[in-house]
């Protein structure tokens, strides 16, 4: 997972960077808005990121600053799990902030839990502008016929890959439509002929779950959400055994390996410091932070993750993450004017420049396509070659999502598969069965 800084670093930095900022209340240059009342407010915006994210968000908090002289905006960002953990103490506490970060799953869940405020009468009113925003993507924040969140930015999961690695390796690109016996082939032959790891981390993502499923045509969730979609567990299973055959052949980094890089972010991934041929993207727009930091003279590609044998594409666009309001908040009015800066300033995207996925924004987009450099390219290029090829967005997943990931996916499943503890179908069956136990006490 994404990680961000440590948690003595954060109260250094949050203290020092958070405090007596001070922004108005215009929100974006394309809203048209007239300035409201200058009475003094407070804002907090808490999210999860690296280093990076981090620079370019506190840089785009003080441009809204210099426009909107009189909110004081306090700020803090913590790594993905670090997030999650505070976030949920907040919530339980009453104490969230005025703006917060979300994922698919966790939208949902919060929404239905009545932790966040709906957008609807700012969208209406026009204090969240979503005029050059296709209505596709305006929705995707939609639950229960509500919009909680605007989208940070589209992307999708897929796979980096390092093509002067490839090439030195005498091992030609794979077409968009390889599968996963391509995949294992592939990687074999890159670990035995550069004598580095083929593929780097997170080849057990708990995306990867449900991309494996709709690979064969299936979704992983019943359309009641009370249940799992599928009874058969050989995709999954069929997947892990793969996984495992790599491992023992040193083909990918054991995952005692993996675990110390998995959760330091893009940045730390094996694919940067040249360890592996190819490595995991959880989205599209992690190739900005990655590619930083390996260098500009780098040469990386994405590509879409692997079907299986006479499948279908099984990923889909989806959004980055979004950006929600909380029920906490005393100015959440205000909190949408920031969200509506956020989605729709050219400026402020020009520096933002894709990091939390490509732009909805279709003015802002053209904006920075003008100018893009090589890992924006790379993500722009790739989101357009798979929009011809992939699977349809479903949202809002069920109740009890992020249980599942947090408590029965990985610690049940994936982790003693891998350290060897249990065998992939006993792994996949208890990973079923927990699974569907969760959902239906959470979806009763």
């Amino acid at each position: 997972m994404p990680k961000g800084i440590s948690r003595r670093d954060f109260l250094r930095l949050s203290a020092a960077a958070g405090a007596g900022t001070v922004l108005s209340v215009y929100g974006s240059p394309l809203s048209g808005l007239p300035a409201l009342a200058q009475d003094k407010v407070d804002l907090r915006f808490i999210w999860w990121g690296g280093q990076l994210r981090a620079d370019i968000t506190t840089q785009v908090i003080k441009m809204f600053q210099e426009k909107n002289p009189n909110v004081n905006f306090t700020y803090e960002f913590l790594s993905f799990e670090d997030y999650w953990t505070l976030l949920t103490a907040q919530a339980a506490g009453g104490g969230l902030p005025d703006i917060m970060q979300h994922g698919t799953t966790t939208l949902a869940e919060w929404s239905k839990k009545d932790l966040l405020h709906p957008l609807d009468e700012y969208i209406a009113s026009g204090v969240i502008d979503f005029t050059n925003v296709p209505e596709v993507l305006q929705n995707h924040g939609k639950v229960n016929d509500k919009i909680y969140a605007v989208s940070a930015g589209s992307n999708a999961n897929g796979f980096v890959i390092d093509l002067d690695a490839f090439e030195q390796a005498g091992i030609d690109v794979p077409p968009d439509t390889w599968t996963w016996g391509d995949f294992e082939e592939i990687v074999t032959g890159l670990s035995e002929n550069l004598g580095i790891w083929g593929f780097g981390s997170y080849l057990h993502h708990v995306d990867l779950w449900r991309i494996i499923y709709s690979g064969h045509g299936t979704d992983l969730y019943a359309t009641d959400g009370k249940s799992l979609a599928y009874t058969d567990d050989a995709p999954i299973v069929d997947h892990m055994e793969m996984v495992l055959r790599l491992q023992d052949a040193l083909a990918i980094p054991h995952i005692s390996e993996e675990s110390e890089v998995n959760t330091l972010g893009p940045e730390a991934q094996f694919i940067v410091k040249g360890q592996c041929a190819m490595d995991y993207l959880a989205g599209s727009n992690q190739l900005v932070a990655m590619w930083t930091a390996a260098g500009e003279d780098r040469n990386f590609k994405i590509m879409p993750v692997p079907r299986p044998e006479g499948g279908r594409q099984g990923l889909a666009i989806r959004p980055s993450q979004y950006e929600a309001v909380t029920v906490n908040s005393e100015n959440p009015e205000m909190a949408a004017m920031f969200l509506n800066f956020f989605i729709n300033d050219v400026e402020a995207n020009k520096i933002l420049n894709a990091e939390r996925g490509v732009p909805i924004n279709t003015v802002v987009l053209d904006a920075l396509k003008e100018n893009a450099a090589a890992p924006q390219q790379a993500i722009y290029d790739y989101l357009a070659r798979l929009a011809e090829d992939s699977a349809p967005f479903v949202f809002p997943d069920p109740l009890g999502v992020e249980d599942i990931r947090v408590n029965v996916y990985y610690p049940e499943f994936t982790d003693p598969v891998r350290y060897g503890a249990i065998s992939p179908e006993e792994g996949a069956a208890t990973l079923r069965e927990m699974s569907n136990e969760i959902l239906a006490e959470a979806n009763q």
